[in-house]
C-alpha cells in the first residue's frame, strides 16, 4: 500500500485519533495538549507542509527516507515536504510542533523562502541537540507563539507569517552555529531536491522575464540528464505525486501570492504566469482551489 499523503496537519493527527480544527495552513501545537498518552508510533506517510519540532525532553525517534534520528533531550529537528516520514514517542515528548505549507510562506511572508532560506529545500538534517542558552531562547519564543496562536488573533495570517519569518530567521542561525547536515547518498532523493530547485528557478526567471512558459517534464528531465519517462516515474516513487502536480501547485501557489499582494489585474497575473488567455487561467484556478481568481483576491482582502 502506496504511504497516505496529507495536505494538513489536521488530517495527520485524524489518523492517530486526535480530533484537531486547523482554519488555515498554520499550526503550533504544545506536545502536553495535543498528545495526551504515550506510546504513540505513526505508519509512513508523506505531507505537503513543513515540519518544525522542539522538544525539552522526551523518548523516540523521526525517521525521513531511511534516514532515522533518536530523539534527544533540547532537541530542534525539521522535516519538508515531500519525504517519507515516520516517528515514535516512546515516552512523552514535552515542547511545541510547528506546522506550515509553501503557500502560505510565498502568500504572507515578507521574505524569498528558497533565495533567503535555501534549507527549506535541501535535503533533511539530523536532530540538533542544542546548547541550554540556545534552546531556552527558542523554546520561550515558541511559547510566545503558542499563546498568541491560542488567542486567535484578528488578522491571524498576518501575525503568523511575521512569526514565521523570526522562527526561520532562527533556524538559519543555528545551522550556521551548529554547522548540521547529512550528505544523502540516495542518488533518487538528490534528483528530487534538484527537480525541486529547478522548479524554483523557472518561476522566477518568469517573473524576471528571462523565461517566456513553464518547463514542460521532458525540459526538466534534459537540465536534469534523465530520460524523461524515468524522471516522471522516479518522481511519482519518491514523492507520491507526479512532476504535473508540483508544477500545478507551484503555479497556483505563485498565481495566490501575485493575487493578493499585488496590484495587478488578474490578465496581468495570468499573461505573467503564461497562461495564453486570462479565460485559461480563471478555468485552471476553479479547477484547483473550487473557485475563481477574482473572488479568491476579495476573500483575502
Amino acid at each position: 500500500m502506496d504511504p497516505k499523503i496529507f495536505d494538513t496537519f489536521s488530517e495527520f493527527l485524524a489518523t492517530l485519533g486526535i480530533e484537531n480544527d486547523q482554519d488555515f495552513n498554520f499550526t503550533i501545537h504544545d506536545f502536553d495538549e495535543l498528545v495526551p498518552y504515550t506510546p504513540i508510533e505513526s505508519q509512513r506517510f508523506r505531507a505537503n507542509y513543513y515540519t518544525f519540532v522542539l522538544v525539552k525532553k522526551g523518548e523516540g525517534y523521526h525517521c525521513v527516507n531511511d534516514l532515522c534520528f533518536q530523539m534527544k533531550q533540547n532537541a530542534f529537528y525539521f522535516t519538508i515536504p515531500g519525504h517519507l516520514r515516520s516517528f515514535a514517542m516512546e515516552e512523552p515528548w514535552c515542547g511545541f510542533v510547528i506546522t506550515f505549507t509553501a503557500g502560505f510562506l510565498k502568500t504572507f511572508g515578507n521574505v524569498n523562502g528558497v533565495k533567503e532560506f535555501p534549507f527549506l529545500i535541501n535535503e533533511p538534517l539530523p536532530v540538533m541537540e542544542l546548547k541550554s542558552c540556545d534552546f531556552e531562547g527558542l523554546f520561550n519564543f515558541c511559547d510566545n507563539l503558542h499563546k498568541e496562536y491560542k488567542n486567535r488573533p484578528a488578522y491571524p495570517e498576518k501575525v503568523f507569517s511575521r512569526y514565521l519569518t523570526i522562527l526561520l530567521y532562527k533556524t538559519k542561525t543555528l545551522l550556521q552555529e551548529y554547522q548540521v547536515s547529512v550528505g544523502l547518498e540516495n542518488s533518487p532523493t538528490k534528483i528530487v531536491m534538484e527537480f525541486k530547485r529547478l522548479l524554483n528557478e523557472n518561476f522566477h526567471a518568469i517573473q524576471q522575464s528571462m523565461e517566456d512558459h513553464i518547463w514542460k517534464v521532458s525540459e526538466f528531465a534534459n537540465r536534469l540528464n534523465i530520460e524523461a519517462n524515468y524522471f516522471g516515474q522516479l518522481i511519482k516513487r519518491e514523492t507520491g505525486q507526479s512532476v504535473k502536480a508540483f508544477i500545478n501547485h507551484k503555479t497556483i501557489t505563485e498565481a495566490k501570492a501575485l493575487l493578493v499582494n499585488s496590484g495587478q489585474s488578474i490578465a496581468e497575473i495570468a499573461d505573467m504566469l503564461t497562461f495564453s488567455d486570462v479565460s485559461n487561467f480563471n478555468r485552471f484556478f476553479k479547477k484547483l482551489e473550487g473557485i475563481t481568481p477574482r473572488q479568491y483576491r476579495e476573500l483575502k482582502k
